[in-house]
């Protein structure tokens, strides 16, 4: 596979490893966007936009949420 799909599939990877585990630690927790949204400090829009894929998060979001939600995510492939 050329090099740009490989980084394509890393990056469409990564993404839907970040916004499951957003949907995924919401619904364990019982909570709705918006209590989300305040437990992480975010809007509720931008959670949406964020589980519905409208927007790419920003680096500095992913580590607020991964800090909030204690999760570890591996960027990279095996290289």
């Amino acid at each position: 596979m050329p090099k740009k799909l490989d980084e394509y599939k890393l990056l469409e990877d990564f993404k839907k490893e970040y916004t499951n585990h957003i949907i995924k630690f919401r619904m364990d927790n019982n909570m709705s966007q918006q209590e989300f949204a305040d437990y992480v400090g975010l809007k509720q829009q931008s959670i949406s936009r964020i589980e519905n894929g409208v927007s790419d998060i920003r680096i500095s979001t992913l580590i607020k949420i991964l800090a909030c939600t204690k999760k570890r995510i591996k960027i990279g492939g095996n290289r």
